[in-house]
């Protein structure tokens, strides 16, 4: 099997440009984990809550060995989406680690996400600022929630430290393990789902479009 490292991390603790400022570059986070384009305020879309409603209604899928699939029916239209598909579409990693792959056992990735004498379990107000926002980040977009954002869940933990480690990720498989989970209070990935709608050439004009995005992206910030 293939092995997964790690990329750069060295800027994800901030850098002192020559002002003396402290600045943490959130933008190199995410291109170093290969999720900028994703957030990039260009490629966000207005989301269309009929289509998303079909979407899932009509979802089913394949997840073994043989076959990873996502298959929809909207407007008359069949999606079929494997990992790489899903990956390509959405500009995201689609080989790489496994949520179950990835251990949290890096004192040295530990330390740069905690405050000094902080640890396992992850809150808000346990982590430095990079990780916190990244977390942020996360649960409005890959990880939704509708719990207090001072909690952490397992899942979110995970993420937060592949991050801050910089490991190569499988993010289409987590977001497939997402899409298909059963969903009692609210149908995620709307923006995303808008990709797909037209990679599939379904006809969006004539829906009704909703551009409030549950997004928080900050591209980069200084403290003096």
């Amino acid at each position: 099997m293939k092995q997964y490292g790690r990329k750069n991390r060295d800027t994800y603790l901030g850098t002192y440009p020559g002002n003396g400022v402290l600045q943490y570059d959130i933008a190199f986070v995410l291109q170093n984990s290969s999720l900028y384009t994703i957030f990039f305020t260009k490629s966000r879309q207005g989301y269309y809550p009929f289509f998303i409603h079909l979407f899932y209604t009509n979802l089913t899928y394949e997840d073994n060995d043989d076959n990873v699939h996502i298959y929809s029916l909207v407007k008359g239209f069949h999606i079929k989406l494997s990992l790489k598909s899903l990956g390509r579409i959405l500009s995201i990693p689609y080989h790489g680690l496994s949520f179950n792959d990835i251990d949290m056992n890096d004192d040295e990735v530990l330390s740069n996400i905690f405050l000094l004498g902080q640890g396992l379990q992850m809150t808000n107000t346990k982590l430095k600022i990079v990780p916190c926002l990244i977390g942020r980040i996360l649960s409005y977009n890959i990880c939704p929630k509708t719990v207090s954002y001072n909690y952490y869940s397992h899942d979110l933990t995970t993420y937060v430290y592949a991050i801050m480690a910089g490991l190569e990720v499988n993010w289409a498989k987590i977001i497939f393990d997402n899409i298909i989970k059963e969903h009692t209070s609210f149908l995620p990935f709307g923006a995303f789902l808008s990709h797909l709608f037209q990679k599939f050439k379904i006809d969006l004009a004539s829906e009704k479009v909703s551009s409030k995005f549950l997004s928080h992206l900050i591209v980069s910030f200084s403290i003096a």
